[in-house]
């Protein structure tokens, strides 16, 4: 399913995208405006389920589902907003919301109600049988019909409570308990080596598949691998899409910004490697109640700033920016993750 993310306010956007991301099998596209989710849409081929935010600028998302739906009329809608939307009837026809802030579980139940939605609808358009000779009646299709722009929503301050979110929450079926840690033994590629470089550990995963601690042979360095999951290497896109991400990361230059030193496939593995980090992100120490002193805190804001002006002067596409993007290292300095990305990620927002 072809989902649209669209938000302008950049806070809320990581812990919904994390939701989205942990369900397989979609195409998701991020976007914090309009312009940007109407490309995105048309660079997949049409969209499945729109997730927005009501009260946006310069475009509502009421405006944009009419527009996009106008181009794509199966497009399914899920609205996301803190206010009261119980007087825009004739804008919410067929579709869901969410109140904000967005639980995950509720985003996940919403999503696979829409799948949900998708798989019922086929199966009732699916062609009968019918008897030798006698010929189906054609089935017209109906015109889509484009909605009227709206001119603005009034802010009434008034919240949502979860009692007033519009759809009924389908049971969702119990998964399979997840492994909380990864055992380095277990692993195929742990002391492996790819070429120039020894696989010692498993560091941790990512969007791509497995992050590995390995040493360059050939300097004694201890470096970060990132390796492509198994899977996705047969797909010659996938590969292509790595590589172009491993490039836009190595042609980063910045003191604050983590180096990327080289892509290879070795061994059928499709690898970059970059400069490995000890210590912690700001994600992790928040979840082991870690605070910062004056000091570092003013350090790590400044990281932070400098970095992403780099990225924005330098008109590099990034991804998105969160706790986890910012690491303390033991001796105190702070970095900020190589966020470039190729310009097609799926996952850029501008």
């Amino acid at each position: 399913m072809r989902i649209i993310l669209v938000d302008d306010e950049s806070s809320v956007l990581p812990e919904m995208l994390a939701t989205l991301k942990s369900m397989p099998g979609h195409e998701l596209r991020v976007a914090m405006n309009s312009q940007k989710a109407h490309e995105h849409a048309a660079a997949l081929g049409g969209v499945d389920l729109l997730i927005t935010d009501v009260v946006m600028e310069p475009t509502d998302g009421f405006t944009l589902r009419a527009e996009l739906q106008a181009v794509y009329p199966a497009m399914k809608t899920v609205f996301a907003s803190q206010y009261d939307l119980s007087d825009y009837a004739a804008q919410l026809d067929g579709a869901k919301v969410l109140a904000k802030p967005v639980a995950s579980d509720a985003l996940r139940t919403m999503v696979q109600s829409v799948v949900l939605e998708f798989a019922t609808q086929k199966t009732a358009a699916a062609p009968q049988p019918v008897a030798s000779g006698v010929r189906a009646p054609a089935v017209a299709q109906a015109s889509p019909v484009k909605s009227q722009p709206i001119q603005g929503i009034p802010v009434s301050g008034v919240r949502v409570t979860p009692a007033q979110v519009i759809p009924s929450p389908i049971a969702t079926q119990a998964s399979a308990p997840r492994v909380a840690a990864v055992v380095a033994e277990q692993d195929s590629l742990v002391g492996v080596s790819l070429g120039d470089y020894r696989i010692e550990r498993v560091i941790g995963t990512n969007a791509w598949g497995k992050a590995y601690a390995a040493t360059q042979t050939s300097v004694n360095r201890l470096v970060g691998l990132n390796a492509l999951d198994p899977a996705r290497s047969e797909n010659p896109d996938e590969r292509t899409h790595f590589l172009a991400d491993a490039r836009a990361k190595a042609a980063v230059s910045h003191p604050f910004i983590v180096s990327v030193f080289e892509a290879d496939e070795r061994e059928g593995v499709v690898f970059f490697t970059h400069e490995f980090l000890d210590g912690a992100t700001l994600s992790e120490m928040a979840r082991q109640r870690r605070s910062l002193d004056e000091k570092t805190a003013l350090h790590v804001m400044k990281v932070a700033a400098e970095g992403l002006n780099y990225l924005w002067s330098h008109n590099i596409s990034h991804g998105l920016f969160d706790a986890t993007s910012i690491r303390i290292g033991s001796d105190g300095i702070a970095r900020l993750a190589n966020l470039a990305t190729e310009g097609a990620d799926p996952y850029v927002f501008v």
